[in-house]
């Protein structure tokens, strides 16, 4: 049994923060170097100025590719691995949940849900992929715990299926 699919990390509103903080400063510090050389030599503060937009876009493309990069799940040779983690696949115990969350919108807001696999590892540890389409409302229901990373519906249905994972 093999697998390989590489997981998208999921992102909180922190996490945007912390990926767009640089382009938005590196813009701003060429804005504000051309302000501050412009008394000295007017030529070079409009050259430096002329730099902020193409700063910020290669700094929003930046964002863009960082965005869904994460690291790669495998399963080859009896073993799950994912970075330095290596682990039997039949000491994996793997269940299907749902994850619930709370959205708000313009346009209004509610509780959804979408399907997560829960794998459970010897040590304690646990992952949490989310599948990245699915699910519906799912009102009055608490929300639970993020998950860590998604993964697309044709491979998080495979891994479902190798894992042997039950509904819980």
């Amino acid at each position: 049994m093999t697998f390989a699919a590489p997981l998208v990390p999921h992102r909180s509103t922190w996490d945007i923060v912390r990926l767009s903080w640089a382009p938005v400063l590196a813009g701003a510090l060429v804005v504000i170097g051309a302000k501050a050389l412009a008394g000295a030599s007017p030529a070079a503060a409009g050259a430096l100025s002329m730099l902020a937009g193409p700063v910020f876009i290669i700094g929003l493309l930046y964002v863009t590719f960082t965005w869904r990069r994460g690291p790669t799940l495998t399963i080859d040779g009896g073993a799950l691995v994912l970075g330095d983690r290596r682990v039997p696949v039949a000491d994996v115990k793997a269940s299907v949940e749902q994850y619930v969350f709370r959205m708000q919108g313009r346009g209004g807001g509610g509780t959804f849900w979408m399907p997560l696999l829960a794998l459970r590892f010897p040590d304690g540890g646990d992952l949490r992929l989310v599948r990245l389409q699915g699910g519906g409302q799912a009102a009055g229901r608490r929300p639970t715990r993020a998950p860590t990373y998604g993964l697309d519906p044709a491979a998080w249905d495979q891994l479902a299926a190798l894992l042997d994972a039950s509904d819980r």
